[in-house]
């Protein structure tokens, strides 16, 4: 159910955009959109296991460390861990965020 509209929509895959976002269809108005999982209502469980796998999929990396791979004891991985959870709960990744 899409927050916008009335009736049942469906998902179709990955929109191909920014990460996170999803393409759907709407019947009623007969045409595609984007959509994000803020925007999405009620759902089967079926499409609810699907967008948690995709994006779990659609994170973007860790950032590196010094050496390459992560560091996992910097602010900036338990920033990024904490900006993942945020991301699975509205499918839009954190707006970077400005040092006062």
């Amino acid at each position: 159910m899409h927050e916008s509209c009335r009736g049942r929509h469906f998902i179709l895959g990955n929109a191909h955009t920014v990460p996170g976002r999803l393409l759907a269809w709407c019947p009623k108005e007969q045409c595609s959109l984007f959509v994000s999982k803020g925007d999405m209502g009620s759902m089967s469980k079926a499409s609810a296991h699907w967008l948690t796998g995709f994006l779990h999929g659609a994170e973007p990396d860790p950032p590196a460390g010094a050496d390459g791979p992560p560091d996992f004891e910097s602010k900036a991985y338990a920033r990024w861990l904490a900006d993942t959870v945020a991301f699975r709960e509205s499918g839009q990744w954190p707006l970077k965020r400005r040092r006062p």
